[in-house]
């Protein structure tokens, strides 16, 4: 009651319900979450020597709620844009609700220069197309719990495959690994998708089917990331 008089009070309002509200980490109430906006699960500990293992650990929590709950009104805490890793976090983040705590002053010329231009293109994918409508979970095996160990990554895209594909190699012990990509399943299996690479390398063009079956990704060393604007070159109409 207090919480649907307050949103009909203030239509603008936007209502956050914590995981104190229902006495336990990492749970979901539907009939709270009915009257809010967000759902904060869980905080977490962003660095190895501090309990957790690291931005991987808001990834990998968001992987698990996404059958629950669509990721975009998921919020996981405590995850630092001055951590161990900043833009390895930043990109994390997007995993979930979009969120950082930590002190920007604390960063390097270089990782502010950095993260300023990764989250203008990650604008820029957000602005362009819808990036909610469909979520996808890579792990090297389909339907595999990911884990720190080993390769993993998420989808964000709409209906017909345009969006954003993030891969990490986290504290896996080798550089090159090969994920199935969830893409949505009304997606024909001959259609055509460009990758255009965040780092600017020439992009590559494969079918949904093909995807579907596994890409190939190299990451040098650990903690490191790969990201591509994924798009589709069949003509759809909603």
């Amino acid at each position: 009651h207090l919480l649907r008089s307050l949103k009909a009070a203030h239509p603008d309002l936007l209502i956050d319900v914590t995981f104190e509200l229902w006495g336990g980490w990492h749970q979901i109430d539907y009939g709270l979450i009915a009257c809010a906006d967000l759902c904060w699960l869980s905080n977490i500990a962003d660095a190895e020597n501090a309990g957790g293992y690291g931005p991987a650990q808001v990834r990998h929590l968001a992987a698990e709620r996404s059958h629950l709950l669509p990721p975009e009104h998921c919020v996981i805490g405590n995850l630092r844009c001055n951590g161990p890793h900043p833009t390895e976090s930043v990109l994390s983040a997007f995993a979930a609700y979009p969120m950082l705590l930590g002190d920007l002053s604390a960063l390097t010329e270089q990782q502010s220069t950095e993260i300023q231009t990764l989250l203008a293109w990650l604008k820029a994918q957000a602005d362009e197309f819808d990036l909610c409508q469909h979520y996808g979970v890579l792990t090297p095996i389909t339907g595999q719990r990911p884990g720190q160990h080993s390769w993993s990554g998420f989808l964000r895209c709409d209906r017909h495959g345009n969006g954003i594909l993030a891969l990490f190699r986290n504290l896996s012990p080798v550089s090159t690994e090969t994920l199935p990509i969830p893409l949505p399943e009304t997606l024909p299996g001959k259609s055509a998708l460009t990758l255009q690479s965040f780092s600017k390398k020439s992009p590559v063009t494969a079918t949904a089917d093909a995807l579907r079956q596994g890409l190939a990704g190299h990451i040098p060393a650990t903690h490191g990331w790969s990201l591509y604007a994924l798009r589709s070159q069949s003509n759809f109409t909603d």
